[in-house]
Parts: C-alpha cells; structure tokens; sequence
C-alpha cells in the first residue's frame, strides 16, 4: 500500500479548525510564557511559535513511528492476502469514523484521550519546569510535549497510520499531518488564542467533518468496486490462504 502523504497533510490541513479551538487555550498559554520582548519583536515571536510548533510535529513524527512499527508487527501474524486486505480496509474504516467525528456526529474517538490523559500526566510536570521560556531549547522542548497532548483527532490519524504497517510510512504520514496543521495553529499562536471562538462554529466544523467523511467513503467504494480486494472477509475463505 502505498504512503498518501497528500492525504495526511490535506486531513491535517482541513481538520485545523479543530485543532484551533482544541488547542487555542495551549497555544495561548505558550505565546504568554514567552518573554515580553520576544511577544513585541514580529520576527523573533513568529521564529518561537515556529520552533514550539516544530517540536509537536516532531512528536507526532515519532509516534508516527512508534504506530507504524506496531502495525508492522501485527501485520507479519497474518497471511499475505490478509495483510494486503485489512489495513486498506481499516484505514479507509478509520477516515470514516474520524471524518463522523470531526463533524461532531461521533464523539466515541473522544474516549481516546481519556486513555492519552495518562501519557500527558507523565509530561506535566516536565512542561511546569520550562516555564518561563529561556531558551530555544526549551521552545523545543516544550512543543514536544505539546505533541504529548491528549487529542481524539491525532490519536485517529496514529490508527490510521498503524493501518499501515511500516515505521518509516507512519513518520512520514504523521510529519505532513502535522504539517497541515501548521498554519492554522501558527495563526492561533499569532493572535494569542483568539481564534478559536469564532473557527469552531458548527457549520464550518460539519463541513471539515463531510470533507474527511467522503475521502473515506471513496476509499471504501475503491475497495469494493474498483479493486475488489476481499471484501468482505469472512466471505472469502481464500483470504486466509498463504
């Protein structure tokens, strides 16, 4: 299977809407924990935002990896046919459901942040001692565990790319994701968090959410009538031969 990175940045790109209002009370409170004269030098304010944000992308590239590798190792139990088969059919199942979500007509993928809260508890104690911001490093850093944060969109995009099985395609795939995400959280960093008020609105969410929902489908509808690949499964006892 081939890596859509387009996919995932245009997934990231289109879903920023979410990540704005998700993340506008972070973003705000980094571009505060800068110090006042970086906040009043245009260049240096837009380089720091640039450099937290480039550590969250940095995160979601190693998680990229972690998921892919996962994947990797789940793909290797089953038969060839199946291994060719059930990741197509997962992520295609995946943009589906992230697509619901995003729209606001399938809250279950919030469940997964309930289960992430717990990885954030390891970072914050961490994030407290970074602050206030002295150095690049600790711009960095502190974009890192940005990364960290428990957010249902960035955990279904993570299974999306475990339906891949492959480390470096899963880098890869969350590196443009996040990179679609970029300028919608760079503006929200820009105008210290005032974005998300207005952003969220419900019909401009819906519409993000239709966006993702079709790719989905589409991609649902290729497996089943344009390059029927055993679908659906238990139909198909030949997809369980080696």
């Amino acid at each position: 299977m081939d890596t859509p990175w387009p996919t995932a940045w245009l997934i990231g790109l289109i879903s920023s809407v979410h990540c704005i209002g998700m993340c506008g009370g972070i973003s705000g409170m980094l571009t505060y924990a800068l110090p006042a004269p970086i906040r009043q030098q245009p260049r240096a304010f837009f380089l720091a935002l640039l450099t937290q944000n480039i550590g969250r992308i940095t995160s979601y590239a190693l998680a990229g990896l972690i998921a892919g590798g996962i994947g990797q190792s789940l793909w290797w139990t089953l038969s060839p046919r199946m291994a060719h088969a059930l990741p197509q059919l997962l992520s295609a199942i995946v943009l589906v459901l992230l697509g619901l979500y995003l729209a606001g007509l399938f809250p279950g993928i919030a469940l997964l942040e309930n289960l992430g809260s717990r990885i954030w508890r390891m970072f914050e104690p961490i994030t407290r001692k970074l602050l206030p911001i002295r150095s690049t490093s600790g711009l960095f850093t502190l974009g890192m565990i940005w990364g960290w944060f428990p957010c249902g969109l960035v955990y279904a995009v993570l299974l999306w790319t475990l339906s891949f099985g492959n480390p470096v395609k899963g880098m890869i795939l969350m590196t443009a994701f996040g990179l679609g995400t970029l300028p919608g959280v760079l503006l929200q960093g820009l105008f210290a968090g005032r974005l998300g008020g207005w952003i969220r609105h419900p019909q401009l969410m819906l519409l993000t959410g239709m966006i993702v929902l079709a790719v989905g489908l589409f991609s649902l509808y290729r497996l089943w009538h344009v390059e029927p690949i055993c679908l659906p499964l238990i139909t198909y006892s030949e997809c369980m031969a080696p």
